[in-house]
């Protein structure tokens, strides 16, 4: 407390406001590829950043890890069952998309 004041033992709230969420979850509906959003037209679909997969898909009674087909490991396949949500597996090249075990209703 001598070297910092009173303030050092003061509350600090560490949890983002509304706002910065919000411009959060914008950024990384941006941050989607084209192509992806032409293959799951009825989803919102959102970036994601420190995960075992980098997009994740949503809709009503629906959500999904999305993951390349070439690309599917074990650990997004028991991330995906931990979490009770799908798998959008994606081909790009063959413009195809295959859904797997969605528990969300």
């Amino acid at each position: 407390m001598s070297l910092f004041n009173d303030d050092v033992l003061k509350d600090i709230n560490l949890r983002p406001n509304d706002e910065e969420v919000i411009k959060d979850v914008s950024a990384r509906e941006r941050m989607v590829d084209e192509n992806v959003k032409e293959l799951l037209p009825s989803f919102k679909l959102y970036s994601l950043v420190k995960a075992h997969t980098k997009m994740a898909a949503h809709s009503p009674g629906e959500s999904y890890l999305v993951e390349d087909k070439r690309r599917l490991s074990n650990e997004v396949v028991n991330v995906a069952k931990v979490l009770g949500v799908g798998l959008a597996l994606i081909e790009a090249e063959k413009h195809d998309v295959e859904f797997l075990e969605s528990k969300n209703s």
